[in-house]
């Protein structure tokens, strides 16, 4: 969910005012976009564009509705994805390289989720970090 939120904003604003910030605290809205020539509209429009003399007019309103198309898009996964889930949060374990971050707390959510495991906790954070 958080990488396709990346993705998306990355189609309309800069690379640097997504790195190291939380996921909704990036300003996307307007004033922090790319400009007309660097939003992403895909190749193909892109090369439609550039072979039609089309009038300022029809660009500016093709930019207008991706815009617009991109900005309730992520409004739309910001008001519907769980992003503060603890259970996504906790899923980190899924990943080799945060291994050595699990907690004990974590390990006691995990376990509390997902009964069926019924592993003892030691014996889960055991399985979760090796």
């Amino acid at each position: 969910m958080c990488r396709l939120i990346k993705r998306i904003l990355g189609f309309r604003i800069p690379a640097r005012a997504i790195v190291g910030v939380p996921l909704k605290e990036v300003e996307y809205r307007e004033g922090h976009q790319l400009a007309d020539e660097e939003l992403f509209i895909g190749a193909e429009q892109k090369a439609f564009m550039a072979r039609t003399e089309l009038p300022v007019s029809a660009e500016n309103k093709i930019f207008q509705s991706v815009r617009r198309l991109y900005e309730a898009v992520l409004q739309k996964m910001f008001s519907s994805f769980p992003l503060d889930h603890p259970l996504l949060r906790d899923m980190k374990v899924l990943d080799p390289a945060a291994c050595l971050d699990i907690t004990p707390g974590t390990v006691a959510r995990l376990g509390a989720l997902f009964p069926q495991l019924s592993l003892s906790e030691d014996r889960l954070r055991e399985e979760l970090i090796d």
